[in-house]
């Protein structure tokens, strides 16, 4: 009899530390996912506004911003709100214009 319930004790033991580890794996892998997303998205933002900025040239900030909205909606098919978007492609524009400066002072 002490033997079942030693048994039955470890099993519950053996479970619970299986479920603990599995939500823990289940949340590094959403975390993970998360990561590649962004980065891929934000990898899309910037090659968007460095061809809106040859396109467009010069000037026109809110033409330009207006017009990577549109291409990257398009291309992540809506899948990100409006300021996840303008977020990302500001980042972007600021990326690109800290490029330009650190060119222009070469």
């Amino acid at each position: 009899m002490l033997n079942g319930i030693l048994l039955q004790s470890l099993m519950l033991i053996i479970q619970a530390a299986i479920l603990i580890v599995g939500v823990y794996i289940v949340q590094y892998i959403r975390l993970r996912l998360a990561k590649e997303r962004f980065y891929f998205v934000y990898s899309l933002a910037k090659t968007v506004v460095i061809s809106v900025e040859q396109m467009i040239g010069p000037g026109r900030g809110a033409d330009k911003k207006q017009e990577a909205l549109q291409v990257l909606k398009n291309l992540t098919k809506g899948k990100l709100s409006d300021e996840q978007m303008d977020r990302v492609i500001e980042a972007a524009v600021y990326e690109m214009n800290g490029m330009l400066r650190i060119d222009r002072s070469i």
